[in-house]
């Protein structure tokens, strides 16, 4: 039986093919994958296997009998295997070029909160906009959605309704989640985000007070949520063990700087070690705190700042106390007096009892609490009674004009070398 087709027509109708073929496993390769985290050892085994298909689509596809075929000649099947290889390889480097493309809203929901603030992460400035507005009408739809919903249960009053109506919220839960996270993304990028964090609020505070079998439905819908209760219930517990991890660190660190400074062969005194005991305990605790309200979400950066703002005002109102903070950090490093010492300061002598940046706490001889501001103490004279192991004691005894003096002096003498 003759050939349906003329060989030398058949021939450059699978040549034609074939080259389509080649062409749409390269594209498969790498041209048409958008995300460039997927390139690389999964596109190139692509278009190997598109080339595969390339050979069986060659050899089978036209029904032509083998007889009525002529292959190409070896050097032409040379080129045409150069071009397969050539279009396989460079297709996962064209794609490598591709820009990210933001998460579409659906296969976003799929994700969990954490993967999809990731995917965020490399997204252009642009990017962010589109996909915020993109969120925002999702939003949109939803909310318009829920609020139908909740006309219907609160005329109706069925209890099927109310389910829906709760079952909605968790989903506009998640919605807007996502949609807080790449807010603050686009935030973090310089975006102008005040009308999306208007229209976020406006719609997530809605009233549901007015219906208690409503309101109590939501709030037990949002604590099994894992968008919502769940979630919070997740980092308040990452918070509690942080700040539990930071105390039992404060302990440890404090003990450990005690410890080095009881073995050092540096003179400490017993108020620079406590000062230094508990400054590392603090800020051991501070650092443990910033940690767990950066789990919990909370921006440090901003909080730092306006601690940093409240200290300046603070301090410009209390520049007394600054004043006492500055001498005690003084006496401190000085060390004119230590506990147990007893010192004349500002007037008051007493023996040091405690101390603290502010203020000296001294018991006079009279057994009375004193507390002396700092500032006066660094500011006038110090006395230190105790300091040195000896010292001199003016006394003065009288005898009368009958006894013998050298042999009083002799008395006085042998009692002072005796103590």
């Amino acid at each position: 039986m003759a050939p349906l087709v003329h060989p030398g027509t058949a021939n450059w109708g699978s040549w034609a093919l074939s080259l389509v073929c080649v062409i749409e496993a390269s594209l498969r390769g790498g041209l048409l994958r958008k995300v460039p985290l997927a390139t690389g050892r999964a596109d190139r085994l692509y278009a190997v296997f598109g080339i595969i298909s390339l050979t069986l689509r060659y050899h089978g596809h036209t029904g032509i009998s083998n007889s009525s075929f002529n292959p190409p000649q070896g050097k032409q099947m040379s080129r045409f295997a150069m071009l397969s290889i050539t279009l396989a390889l460079i297709g996962p480097l064209v794609a490598a070029g591709q820009p990210p493309q933001p998460p579409e809203t659906v296969k976003a929901m799929e994700l969990p909160l954490q993967q999809f603030e990731m995917l965020l992460v490399p997204q252009k400035k642009a990017q962010l906009e589109q996909l915020a507005s993109r969120w925002q009408d999702q939003l949109e739809e939803h909310a318009t959605t829920l609020a139908r919903a909740k006309v219907l249960a609160r005329r109706s009053g069925d209890g099927a309704e109310t389910a829906k109506v709760a079952e909605l919220t968790q989903q506009q839960a998640a919605i807007a989640a996502r949609y807080d996270v790449v807010i603050d993304a686009l935030e973090a990028k310089s975006g102008e985000v005040a009308e999306h964090r208007a229209y976020l609020k406006s719609v997530t505070a809605q009233n549901v007070l007015e219906n208690p079998t409503l309101l109590t439905t939501s709030i037990l819908t949002w604590l099994q949520s894992p968008e919502g209760g769940l979630r919070w219930g997740v980092k308040l517990a990452g918070f509690l063990g942080i700040l539990i991890a930071a105390r039992f660190l404060a302990s440890m660190a404090s003990s450990l700087v005690e410890r080095t400074l009881r073995v050092s062969k540096l003179k400490v005194t017993e108020l620079l070690s406590s000062f230094f005991v508990s400054t590392t305990r603090n800020v051991v605790m501070a650092l443990g705190v910033m940690v767990g309200l950066a789990l919990l979400g909370l921006p440090v950066g901003p909080f730092l700042a306006a601690m940093g703002a409240v200290g300046f005002i603070i301090g410009f109102a209390l520049q007394d106390t600054l004043g006492n903070f500055a001498s005690g950090v003084m006496i401190l490093f000085y060390r004119p007096y230590d506990l147990e010492d007893v010192i004349t300061v500002a007037g008051v002598t007493g023996k040091v009892r405690a101390m603290s940046l502010v203020s000296t706490t001294l018991l006079s001889p009279d057994n009375q609490v004193v507390v002396v501001p700092n500032q006066k103490i660094w500011g006038g004279i110090i006395t230190n009674i105790t300091g040195n192991a000896t010292r001199r004691v003016d006394l003065v005894f009288g005898i009368s004009y009958d006894d013998d003096v050298r042999h009083a002096q002799n008395v006085l003498e042998q009692l002072v070398v005796s103590h």
